[in-house]
């Protein structure tokens, strides 16, 4: 592991500390609300009109909003045939704490938690309404846009990432349970948890100040020269040659553009100008040009590998090598690539 993945997971480590360390002291000592509950469609509306009729035993007096908010689940984890939906309950829980207190808008706030029941019980509703199912051809259509080039880079996560977030998940919910157990044990599990904030809070500052020192220190200007003017489009060319057989095809699409520059120059279109971007060059062709197109197809495919990073394949090279031919641009072999 090098050093910057080393700070950034202990930066992230101190972030949580703090995010939960703070709902912990926030919260009331002695309520502790339930373990989420994984319900259907029908009977996460039956549990919505259940609470419906508690809010309203609240406001006969009959039930208190601790006791209500002691038994309200972090979440309700709906499933409806291959789907499955988590309904979080942070604004029930918000109301209820709040009517705890013996001058709050009592009126406004258990309004308010009907309001919110309600929002939910047509949100569940609309989970039985048929809705438009793609067709075959949508599918299709999908898969087409997943296969192109800029798509081929993106893959699921991998077995061993979807391990390190299940256990680094598990660790949060370890130090979010035993912060939880302090701040209701005593004044010294709360100071300890204040103690861990500062102390988090330091170790953040260190790492900010180490980041910033180390980025001021490393960082240079770097300005890419443009291309030289005492070169000749075959000279660009053996540099597009070597980079391929090499397997660096990104310098080699760069060097393969000033192919199509300095051949275009050699023919007459335009006096080669350092002060020049790609478009700008590109504009120079009239739209009938029967240079426009292959110049065209370069400037794009230099733009998005050499400036946009994208990866370069062998296949982007032959592709440009194609379009050099219709530039007159003779290549005197094949060049040997990383596959080959």
């Amino acid at each position: 592991m090098n050093r910057s993945r080393f700070f950034g997971l202990v930066f992230l480590f101190c972030v949580a500390v703090c995010l939960i360390a703070v709902p912990c002291l926030a919260a009331p000592t002695g309520v502790v609300r339930s373990s989420p509950v994984d319900l259907d469609v029908a009977a996460f509306r039956a549990e919505l009109d259940r609470w419906s009729e508690l809010i309203a035993l609240v406001e006969k007096g009959s039930v208190t909003p601790e006791e209500l908010r002691a038994s309200l689940p972090k979440q309700w984890l709906v499933h409806d045939g291959g789907q499955r939906f988590e309904i979080p309950t942070g604004r029930l829980h918000t109301a209820l704490g709040q009517l705890e207190h013996p001058n709050a808008p009592r009126a406004s706030l258990l309004r308010s938690l009907r309001s919110e029941l309600l929002a939910l019980r047509q949100e569940a509703e609309g989970l039985t309404r048929p809705g438009n199912v793609p067709g075959p051809e949508a599918a299709q259509q999908l898969q087409q846009i997943l296969s192109r080039r800029e798509f081929r880079a993106v893959r699921p996560p991998s077995a061993a990432q979807l391990w390190v977030e299940h256990m680094v998940g598990k660790l949060f919910e370890l130090i979010a349970r035993i912060l939880a157990r302090l701040s209701r044990s005593s004044m010294v599990g709360r100071a300890l948890i204040w103690v861990l904030i500062g102390l988090a809070f330091l170790v953040l500052v260190l790492l900010l100040r180490r980041a910033m020192r180390s980025e001021a220190s490393e960082t240079r200007l770097r300005l890419d020269p443009a291309a030289p003017l005492a070169k000749a489009w075959r000279d660009w060319a053996r540099e597009a040659l070597d980079a391929a057989s090499r397997g660096d095809y990104r310098a080699a699409l760069h060097a393969a553009y000033w192919v199509a520059v300095y051949r275009l120059e050699e023919r007459g279109i335009w006096t080669v100008d350092r002060s020049r971007t790609p478009r700008e060059y590109l504009s120079l062709l009239e739209p009938q040009s029967v240079h426009r197109p292959p110049l065209a197809a370069l400037t794009r495919r230099f733009e998005i590998t050499w400036y946009g990073c994208r990866h370069a394949a062998a296949e982007d090279f032959r592709e440009a090598l194609a379009e050099l031919e219709v530039l007159g641009c003779r290549f005197p072999s094949v060049p040997a690539t990383a596959q080959s």
